[in-house]
């Protein structure tokens, strides 16, 4: 793998947010705009607000390595950017991003090791007034990773690694009074241990189960969101069940129909803060029998199923998994017959969809136009197709490439999967 990809290639866009004003994006939907990643719904549940995390200390799915968000953090500091129509400054640098639509925030994890507070009842595609940073949850060494709202119980799940991945912890951050109108307390009020390098992570409501994966220690850690939460913190303190996956684990997605968590393996080599290389797998866990309450059904390592190379996250649209490839192509898994309990396709061949440039660009879904969408970091574009003619059944409506729009420096996520 050539380290060199993860440097910032345009560094004077990484501390802007664009406003998305497409067509069938939900109220509040945002896209970095710079060398960050992820994206966030107001609108969506937050179980499906996965944004890209790479370790690095970096985001999930993608972030950048130690070095090279250093240098995004001094370019950061030393060279201020004029905001482009439709953007407002985040200090730091964006990078993963969650929301929560009851209380109408939303929380930028920033490169430079904070997550910003930004209220999104004047901030959305139609009004931009109130597009500004109206808090701060203050920043550590090596920074935040990635972060994540649970809105039943107003609780913001922020992982944090440190500089070299041993720190190995989630901190849990009372919504209550850490928001767009209350920033009273805007402090760790728990913290949970998780596994090597705590990259990404999916809430799972239904069972209780907020599912970190830990990109260097190949495990998925299972945190028990009804005992360790803002508001209890008496199951926080102790190690969660683990599961073994592929190695490299990355942002993951629910396939609630399924009970099943696809984990994409971006594959071994990473040491430090370096991610992997050569993973070709994406891991499967059943959700009902292996969750923070139950373990029964938990196998380790999980079962798998084969797509590209390097897959860096997944996201889940029309029965699909589309799998997000560093070679520029996104696998399509059909849930229907490759999930944590029928596996009989996960290891045949996949169709494959050919998108932009650029090895870490991960994707999401807006269901109410049937779009599936993938950044590509490596030209400056957003690939775009339709899901409801391009999915693992129907595989006639997908293009030879899928069409383009120019998006931002280095874009990384797109709209808010469902």
């Amino acid at each position: 793998m050539n380290r060199s990809r993860w440097l910032p290639r345009r560094l004077p866009g990484i501390h802007t947010v664009a406003a998305l004003a497409m067509a069938g994006c939900a109220t509040a939907s945002l896209v970095v705009a710079g060398t960050g990643v992820a994206a966030g719904s107001a609108g969506a549940p937050a179980r499906s607000v996965a944004a890209l995390a790479r370790p690095a200390p970096g985001i999930s799915g993608l972030l950048l390595p130690h070095q090279a968000r250093e240098a995004a953090r001094s370019a950061v500091a030393l060279r201020p950017t004029a905001e482009a129509p439709g953007t407002f400054a985040v200090p730091g640098g964006p990078a993963v991003f969650a929301s929560n639509p009851w209380t109408k925030t939303l929380y930028v994890m920033t490169f430079g090791a904070t997550i910003a507070v930004v209220g999104t009842a004047h901030c959305n595609r139609l009004d931009r007034s109130g597009c500004h940073v109206v808090a701060n949850v203050p920043g550590q060494a090596g920074g935040f990773q990635f972060v994540i709202v649970d809105p039943a119980t107003d609780t913001v799940y922020a992982l944090f690694a440190g500089p070299t991945g041993a720190s190995r912890t989630v901190q849990v951050i009372n919504g209550a009074t850490c928001n767009a109108g209350n920033a009273s307390n805007c402090h760790p009020v728990a913290i949970a241990p998780v596994g090597k390098f705590p990259i990404a992570e999916s809430l799972d409501a239904a069972e209780h189960t907020l599912y970190v994966s830990n990109n260097l220690g190949n495990t998925v850690s299972m945190i028990n969101t009804a005992t360790c939460n803002a508001t209890r913190a008496d199951g926080c303190g102790q190690t969660p069940p683990a599961v073994a996956v592929g190695k490299g684990p990355n942002v993951s997605a629910l396939d609630q129909a399924k009970h099943t968590l696809y984990v994409p393996n971006d594959g071994p080599g990473g040491s430090g803060t370096n991610p992997g290389s050569g993973g070709t797998t994406v891991s499967l866990i059943n959700t009902a029998t292996c969750n923070a309450a139950r373990q029964d059904g938990c196998r380790s390592p999980a079962p798998t199923a084969t797509v590209g190379d390097t897959p860096f996250g997944v996201t889940i649209a029309a029965g699909t998994v589309y799998a997000w490839n560093s070679d520029g192509t996104v696998s399509l898994i059909n849930a229907a017959t490759c999930n944590a309990v029928k596996r009989a396709s996960c290891h045949k061949a996949k169709p494959t969809v050919t998108t932009g440039a650029g090895d870490e660009g991960l994707g999401a879904s807006n269901p109410r136009t049937h779009t599936v969408y993938r950044a590509n970091p490596g030209d400056d574009t957003v690939s775009a197709f339709d899901s409801a003619a391009c999915n693992a059944h129907h595989t006639a409506g997908c293009p030879a490439v899928a069409p383009t729009f120019v998006s931002g420096a280095n874009p990384q996520r797109s709209c808010p999967t469902r």
